[in-house]
């Protein structure tokens, strides 16, 4: 529950719920776009816009990189955390990023750690920080692309794992239910802060890479 209330609170400052901004064609990016606007993304430029997180959060699914739901290695970066072992936590987490730079995941331990550390500075604000900024910058991004409060505005997601950080930020308190609807929308019956309502998450993208993976290995 702390761990929800910090993200609650580092959060309210870059989050609209309550409406939509950005459109499919909006979020669409070319090659060389994408490059630049990573470089800007990891060099920390305050400048990029809430479309261009969602370009950065979105392109990456049409990378060479991108996995789908397996993961970089963040189950293994979690237990380092739960280890209490938080600089080894950040350095997994910063080495995910590395290869996945919109990982939730990865930002959300560093968030934990920030936590964590916040007055031990193990592992100092200085270098957490410019971590946490980028992930705002996402999920800004993302919360601009839909409010998944219905199927038809419902939030695009790259990653299913990604649907549990979003939701943790809106303060999730229980997830009662979980249904795939016409094998493309997540939706979810969960509990938000003491309250039972539902989110619809669009999860396009990585069921279409499952099934361009399982036609490969047909093949």
């Amino acid at each position: 529950m702390k761990k929800i209330l910090i993200l609650l609170c580092v959060f309210s400052f870059v989050m609209d719920f309550g409406s939509a901004q950005t459109t499919q064609n909006d979020r669409e990016v070319s090659r060389s776009e994408y490059k630049q606007l990573l470089k800007r993304f990891e060099s920390g430029d305050t400048t990029l816009t809430a479309e261009e997180g969602a370009k950065l959060y979105y392109g990456y699914a049409e990378t060479f990189a991108y996995k789908g739901n397996e993961g970089y290695g963040e189950q293994e970066a979690k237990a380092l955390f739960q280890a209490n072992n938080y600089k080894g936590a950040f350095r997994a987490a910063k080495q995910i990023l590395k290869e996945c730079p919109v990982s939730f995941s990865a930002y959300e331990i560093i968030m934990f750690v920030d936590f964590a550390c916040r007055d031990s500075q193990e592992v100092p604000k200085s270098e957490t920080e410019p971590y946490m900024r980028r992930f705002f910058k996402l999920m800004e991004g993302v919360f601009s692309s839909g409010n998944g409060r219905t199927k038809e505005t419902a939030m695009p997601v790259i990653c299913v794992h990604d649907e549990y950080v979003i939701m943790k930020t809106l303060g999730l308190t229980k997830v009662n239910k979980q249904e795939l609807v016409d094998q493309k929308y997540d939706r979810m019956d969960i509990e938000l802060q003491g309250k039972q309502c539902v989110m619809w998450f669009d999860v396009t993208r990585s069921m279409d890479y499952a099934r361009e993976n399982m036609m490969s290995e047909v093949r």
